[in-house]
């Protein structure tokens, strides 16, 4: 009959009708491994792409730190967003260095602050890197767009590389900035950097870091 003319990888049925199939017979998946993802690929099923880490490398932790921000510390286009660092804020920097605010893109420049977020090259090496981050600083007036950008923070802001989309800021709600950041192997520095301005906006004071968060995470 013509199911017999069936064969599975060069093996027919036998004279039960069955095929007998064994496991190096069975497409190559990869044999997965523990946070492994099986796709679709050009040739078949593969697992070329693992999650290496669902905890994410960086992390804003919500602080009760005591401590006073100067409100004449304003932001104006071209500037990095700013998060202060120093009493713990900051509970998870794996593989990312956090860079001090200096030079001429910031509001305030003091090492209790950090302004970017240097990336080591070797740890990030072709990873695929989501970051997202909530921020909330103090709003007078108006509103700003802000922007994940890729290159150094202390240089104008034509001089970077845009990593996500603009995310758009008021005095009534919070904004949500997202991103995406492939490792190339040499360590390089991303940060938050205002794009657009009609208004007042200061740092963030002790109660609004109450609603700041930040993380960056590899998907791939």
């Amino acid at each position: 009959m013509s199911y017999k003319k069936l064969t599975v990888n060069s093996t027919a049925p036998n004279s039960n009708d069955d095929i007998s199939i064994d496991s190096t017979n069975l497409l190559d998946a990869g044999r997965s491994g523990v946070n492994c993802v099986l796709r679709k690929t050009a040739n078949g099923w593969g697992s070329n792409s693992c999650l290496k880490s669902y905890g994410g490398n960086l992390n804003f932790l919500t602080t009760s730190a005591v401590y006073n921000t100067n409100t004449s510390y304003r932001y104006d286009v071209g500037d990095n967003v700013l998060l202060r660092k120093v009493s713990g804020e900051f509970n998870l920097t794996d593989s990312i260095t956090l860079v001090n605010s200096s030079g001429s893109y910031v509001p305030q420049v003091t090492g209790s602050w950090t302004m970017a977020y240097s990336f080591d090259g070797t740890f990030f090496n072709n990873k695929k890197v989501l970051l997202r981050a909530l921020i909330a600083p103090t709003a007078f007036s108006g509103n700003m767009s802000v922007q994940w950008r890729l290159g150094n923070p202390s240089n104008a802001l034509s001089t970077t590389t845009p990593l996500g989309a603009l995310s758009y800021y008021d005095v009534n709600y919070g904004s949500i900035v997202y991103g995406y950041y492939t490792g190339s192997g040499t360590t390089e520095t991303l940060s938050m950097r205002v794009i657009e301005k009609d208004g007042v906006f200061a740092s963030h004071t002790r109660t609004r870091a109450t609603c700041v968060s930040i993380t960056a995470k590899i998907i791939e």
